[in-house]
């Protein structure tokens, strides 16, 4: 079923939205590969209040099969329980009834049940950034040791007031 339906609406709220929606700031730390990163909550931050303001609806949903493997580790020996899958985050404009999709691979690793849940959150995250350009607070590409290495999560800090504009 393609739930996607643009409207003029919808891009004009998308538009004002983007005005309001901030970084996803790295709010946890993985401690055994000693990096920061943004949870799901981060991004969801970002955009919620935006959402809400603008008269928008966001969902994601798993699209098609998950793909299951096992994956060799350093050590040579198979980790089992690795999910690829597709994950499609939807945003909605109720009012206009537009509709706009984006769809991001997610993989998880686990050696339990938890695999597919990983790669549905990865999922949703990397699809709601694309969808709302929503970026980290700073530049994987960057050769920064102190980024890379520092185990102390940053607090999310508050996020700035929009501009009025000028009367």
């Amino acid at each position: 079923m393609n739930e996607q339906t643009p409207t003029k609406e919808l891009y004009a709220a998308l538009q004002a939205a983007s005005a309001d929606i901030g970084m996803a700031h790295k709010s946890e730390v993985n401690s055994h590969d000693r990096y920061k990163y943004a949870d799901l909550e981060d991004y969801l931050s970002a955009i919620r209040p935006a959402c809400v303001k603008h008269g928008l609806y966001c969902y994601s949903r798993p699209v098609g099969e998950p793909q299951y493997f096992d994956r060799k580790v350093a050590s040579g020996n198979a980790v089992h329980s690795v999910c690829r899958l597709q994950v499609e985050s939807i945003v909605v404009h109720p009012e206009s009834s537009g509709a706009l999709g984006v769809t991001a691979w997610g993989e998880g690793q686990d050696r339990g049940d938890k695999a597919i849940y990983k790669a549905i959150t990865g999922g949703r995250k990397y699809s709601l950034a694309m969808l709302f350009g929503i970026h980290t607070t700073d530049d994987a590409e960057k050769d920064s040791p102190e980024e890379s290495t520092s185990t102390t999560p940053q607090a999310r800090p508050p996020q700035p007031a929009p501009a009025q504009p000028q009367q």
